[in-house]
């Protein structure tokens, strides 16, 4: 990876593979061309963006983890094109996956839905995304309670909550 430029130091280039391994983003019998390709773009993800190189594996590796995305590079394309669309406010996004990964999963989400949907709140106005995504679990804690707030809030928009 040093020796492509893509990182600017040998040691980058170490911390990148080694971030990726940890996380668990490489498939079983990962070739070396498959480490590279991998490391070098969580690496480019974190650099590009600004964001902490261990937490943006962490999060891909959630991501995975969790079944909303099926491998590494379609998760890190995914928060590439999310933080393209969404801007600096959404430079929590890490954060977010890495809290929230089994919050989406619960809802049927994919990792371009949830990341959709946050992408919509930031427009609407919301502050970042840890506030989308809290808004959802509140919603499932709800939901399993059957509270009478989400029974009205159903029958509000027509639908049936039982």
């Amino acid at each position: 990876m040093y020796a492509d430029a893509v990182t600017a130091d040998f040691q980058s280039a170490a911390d990148a593979i080694s971030v990726t391994m940890r996380a668990g983003l490489l498939p079983t019998g990962a070739t070396d061309a498959q480490i590279q390709a991998i490391s070098t773009k969580v690496s480019d993800l974190a650099s590009t963006f600004e964001l902490d190189l261990g937490q943006s594996a962490n999060a891909v590796g959630q991501i995975m983890k969790t079944g909303l995305a099926p491998n590494a590079k379609t998760a890190l394309d995914v928060i590439a094109k999310g933080m393209t669309q969404m801007g600096p406010r959404a430079d929590d996004i890490m954060d977010t996956f890495n809290e929230y990964s089994v919050i989406f999963q619960r809802l049927g989400f994919d990792a371009q839905t949830a990341t959709g949907l946050m992408s919509q709140g930031l427009k609407a106005g919301a502050r970042d995304t840890d506030v989308i995504a809290d808004a959802f679990k509140e919603f499932t804690i709800e939901g399993v309670a059957g509270s009478e707030k989400m029974v009205s809030g159903f029958k509000a928009i027509g639908l049936n909550s039982g």
